[in-house]
Formats: structure tokens, C-alpha cells, sequence
């Protein structure tokens, strides 16, 4: 089931939600748990589920099913959500996490405490509920997708993160290309001596209503840039619609001329469709771009610096295909750690002022780049 869908909304009983007990002879097939992955309350609902199904194992013919979302899918999820649930239940959803039961809307973490408790005799206590593993790293892991990060500084002051999802299969080389960039692993460029990292780099250009644009690794001023393959490379497809906020895109100056720069939408860009390939999505950290469309601007350039303090990837997939959600066991997921390989520090001077470097968090090589 596609993130932003919803199962259908049949009352299987009268609605669970309002506490009335099932019928005596009815069997729930199973427990629905939908949220953003990482968050507390998603793993504390999955670990209620996953009580309740160990408590009760003669009323659920399998295991509770969970779909993480990233933060962008959640928030279209719960549009959605408001949408179809009738009496304005969904409007009152405060958490981050979501429990259905057999297809039925139950409510968020402490809805979900109390229906478990009223209808099945249950008490829940939170601090020994048993939570699954990393809910936010098996996600990624069982997506084909990489996932990558840039940390935004304003003036000096760090301001948040921004989490790309880029879209591998479609788009390889704009992919590569733009990974690698984040991570800082192409190293110095033996054509021309420019550092192929986006850390330390300006954000040169910010249209409010269209378009932030940055990644010009030579001089910052937004009239340059290079690809990690030295030369510019060629558009690859525009099968990607410029069709909401977030999208991640290439800036050329022409046909077939795809260097470093790129372009992150503030809202739907139909007329940039068949001009420049859109390649990826923003996940997480809307906050930041709200604030970075607010940045106050002089011709489109920000009139104090914004910069990219950080850039490296969260994930790199392993070929494994991709799985919208999983079934939880009795044991937790496993567990999975990424190698360390931080690039050195370096410090670039960009078109409005100087920006250090830091390592990155983590990096996940799998031989691919």
C-alpha cells in the first residue's frame, strides 16, 4: 500500500474508536500501526500491538503490521487521513502514530492505550512495554532508495537538517552524482582543484513561491559548479514530475549540461517538467525549508549567509528490494550498524563568507561509487 493511501475504512464493528466491544464470536484479523519512522510514539505503539497480539493470540490471525513513513509521506498520510475519517476523530490525531484495527481508525498512542484497556481487559503501562528495534533503520534498509542529508547553517547558526530520499533506479547518475557530493567522497577534483563536497557551500538563490538553488562548489556565486565525473553529464529522464514542495532537481544552463547545482522546490513546478530531471525528495526537515523560504533576500540572493555545514549519506541500499511495511515477530528487529568512514575537515571559503566543515555522522559504502 502506497504511503500516502489508506486502507479502506468498512466498520467492522461499530466503530472501536468509540470503545464498544466486538461482537462475541467476531475475530479481528489484524493490527494496523502507521507513523513516522523514528519516532518514539510509533515504537511505542508497535510494542502496545505487538502486547496486545502476545496477550491475546487466539483474536488476531497474524502479526500486527507496521508501515514507518518518512516525515513528507506522514504528512500527506494525514491529510488523507482527515479526509475520509467521518466525525472528526483524525482532526484530534496529536501524535506522530497511528493504530488501526482491521482496516478501522482506533486513534493515536493514548487513544490506543485507553481502546486496548476498555476492550480487551488490558492494562498498559508504557515504561515496560517491549519496543521493536530501530523502526527508522530498517525502513531505510528495506528501501532501494539512497538517503542522504545536508545540515543548514544561517549566519553562522545552525538551523536544522535537510533528508533526501534519491530515486537510484530512475535516475542513476543524478543520483551518484549528488550522493557523492553530500558525502564528500570524490575528493579534490583532479581537473580543476575544487573540493567535490557540498559542505562549506552557499545557498546562492532563494525564489519565495519557487525555488531555492545552491551547490556551486567553485566559487559560490551560483555561476559555476562541477560534477563528480569532472565533465558535465547528460540529462537522463523527466519521468519525475516538478509536482510538489520538496522536490529535488538539477539547475543547468542548458541541454545536457548537469554539473553540481541544484534546485529544491518551495512548491509545485510544472514548468520546469522536460527542462530540468527531477531526482529525488525531500523526507524530512520541512521546518527548515519553511525557514529558508523566509530568508530575507536582495534580487533573490540571501543577504546573509546560508550555507550547507555538513553533508554525508544516512543510507546506501544493497540492491535488496523494496518493502512499503513488515509484519512485527516477538523478536525485535535486528540490529545494524553502519562502518565509520568520515572524510578529513577542510575549510571553503563561499561566495558570502566562510563555513567549517565537520565529518560526517556516518557513511555507508557498498562499493557501488
Amino acid at each position: 500500500m502506497a504511503a500516502a493511501e489508506l486502507p479502506p475504512l468498512e466498520a467492522v464493528w461499530v466503530s472501536p474508536s468509540m470503545g464498544a466491544a466486538p461482537p462475541a464470536r467476531f475475530v479481528p484479523v489484524h493490527l494496523q500501526v502507521y507513523g513516522v519512522a523514528g519516532s518514539a510514539q510509533l515504537a511505542a505503539l508497535a510494542g502496545c500491538a505487538q502486547h496486545l497480539h502476545r496477550r491475546r493470540p487466539n483474536l488476531f490471525l497474524r502479526a500486527p503490521h507496521v508501515l514507518p513513513m518518512y516525515e513528507a509521506e506522514w504528512s500527506a498520510f494525514v491529510d488523507n487521513l482527515r479526509k475520509l475519517v467521518t466525525g472528526g476523530e483524525a482532526w484530534c490525531l496529536s501524535g506522530p502514530a497511528v493504530l488501526f484495527c482491521d482496516s478501522q481508525y482506533v486513534g493515536d498512542l493514548d487513544r490506543a492505550v485507553d481502546w486496548i484497556t476498555e476492550t480487551f481487559g488490558i492494562p498498559i503501562d508504557l515504561e515496560e512495554i517491549e519496543t521493536p528495534g530501530d523502526i527508522y533503520r530498517q525502513t531505510m534498509l528495506a528501501r532501494k532508495n539512497s538517503v542522504v542529508f545536508l545540515d543548514v547553517s544561517y549566519d553562522g547558526r545552525a538551523v536544522g537538517r535537510l533528508v533526501f530520499e534519491l530515486f537510484d533506479e530512475l535516475l542513476p547518475r543524478a543520483s551518484r552524482n549528488f550522493r557523492q557530493l553530500c558525502s564528500g567522497r570524490g575528493g579534490v577534483s583532479a581537473r580543476s582543484g575544487t573540493v567535490l563536497w557540498y559542505a562549506g557551500t552557499p545557498v546562492h538563490r532563494i525564489v519565495r513561491g519557487g525555488w531555492l538553488q545552491a551547490g556551486d562548489i567553485v566559487d559560490g556565486c551560483g555561476a559555476h559548479g562541477e560534477s563528480v565525473f569532472g565533465a558535465p553529464f547528460a540529462d537522463e529522464c523527466f519521468a519525475v514530475a516538478h509536482d510538489r514542495r520538496g522536490r529535488l532537481s538539477m539547475v543547468e544552463d542548458e541541454r545536457n549540461a548537469n554539473t553540481s547545482q541544484f534546485m529544491v522546490a518551495f512548491g509545485p513546478m510544472t514548468y520546469m517538467q522536460n527542462l530540468c530531471c527531477a531526482f529525488g525528495q525531500l523526507i524530512e526537515g520541512s521546518a527548515v525549508l519553511d525557514y529558508l523560504e523566509t530568508v530575507e533576500t536582495n534580487n533573490e540572493r540571501p543577504m546573509r549567509t546560508v550555507a550547507f555545514s555538513n553533508g554525508g549519506v544516512l543510507h546506501e541500499p544493497s540492491g535488496a528490494g523494496r518493502l512499503a511495511s513488515f509484519d512485527l515477530c516477538d523478536a525485535d528487529l535486528a540490529d545494524w550498524s553502519p562502518p565509520v568512514e568520515p572524510p578529513s575537515e577542510h575549510r571553503r571559503v563561499t561566495g558570502a563568507g566562510s563555513a567549517v566543515a565537520t565529518p560526517l555522522d556516518y557513511i555507508v559504502p557498498v562499493g557501488r561509487d
